[in-house]
């Protein structure tokens, strides 16, 4: 078939010869003629585009279907959760301390009255959760009161039972750790006292560091290890800081725990 611009052409000059031969009669025949012939052109180019367009159609690729659901993201490798309290200001992670107070930079607890318990004073880090495996640590130092008591680390508590255990120091260069029952009202030990030259006496500052996993507990006084620990009392639990009997004033500083997401043995890097 001859294409419909080219048809047109010849046939409207065919038509103008016979208009210009014809006469009037021929003439109005001729524009009839014309007319019928440019619908019928129109119609042959509409029909060429349709079959353009189907063939282009068939021949294109099927389209993969949408999935159902979208495709989820990688699930990221959970790392370690990382708080410090310098104790510039109260942000509610100590809720519960009776006998805390905010003091040039520093949480000031007790002291507290004989008649409020013969036992410790756990002092819970809302924000830190129930942990198992963790590092923590804090700078304390004695202020007033009863030299002979203790005051550290919480490093297990149990809210349903009121089970802990804690890491206390004393300004006689002494550390302990110390599991209390308070339904019998009473106290056990993991060796009782041990004297430590690494630690301040007295009114001094002491920076002690623990290391918890599991069962093992590595602990630090000033930098230096002086204990390790394979036979802690089953975890986990809540954790915080400790005083650890009525009668004596302490200031806490520079709180900060890491808390890893899983339970396992000591650190790689322990000896």
């Amino acid at each position: 078939m001859m294409k419909p611009t080219a048809l047109g052409a010849g046939w409207v000059a065919a038509a103008l010869l016979q208009a210009c031969t014809g006469g009037a009669s021929s003439l109005q025949s001729t524009e009839q003629a014309l007319s019928l012939r440019q619908t019928e052109v129109a119609i042959e180019g509409t029909a060429s585009a349709l079959t353009a367009a189907e063939t282009a159609l068939a021949a294109s690729p099927t389209a993969s279907p949408r999935p159902p659901t979208a495709t989820p993201m990688p699930t990221a490798t959970p790392g370690p959760l990382i708080l410090y309290d310098d104790f510039r200001f109260d942000d509610g992670r100590w809720d519960g301390c009776s006998h805390c107070r905010y003091e040039d930079g520093e949480l000031v607890v007790g002291p507290y009255s004989p008649s409020e318990g013969a036992y410790g004073v756990p002092i819970v880090c809302e924000d830190c959760g129930v942990v198992a495996d963790y590092d923590m640590a804090v700078d304390v130092r004695f202020i007033d009161g009863q030299s002979d008591r203790g005051f550290g680390l919480l490093l297990r508590y149990d809210e349903e039972t009121g089970r802990y255990l804690d890491l206390e120091a004393m300004t006689w260069q002494v550390y302990g750790v110390w599991y209390f029952d308070p339904q019998l009202l009473s106290w056990s030990t993991l060796g009782g006292w041990k004297y430590s030259p690494s630690m301040y006496p007295s009114y001094l500052s002491n920076h002690i560091e623990v290391q918890v996993r599991g069962p093992w507990l590595q602990i630090d006084m000033n930098g230096v290890t002086v204990e390790v620990y394979e036979n802690l009392p089953p975890g986990p639990g809540k954790v915080g800081l400790v005083v650890g009997f009525h009668g004596i004033q302490v200031a806490f500083d520079n709180f900060a725990i890491v808390i890893y997401p899983t339970e396992g043995g000591p650190p790689a890097d322990s000896t």
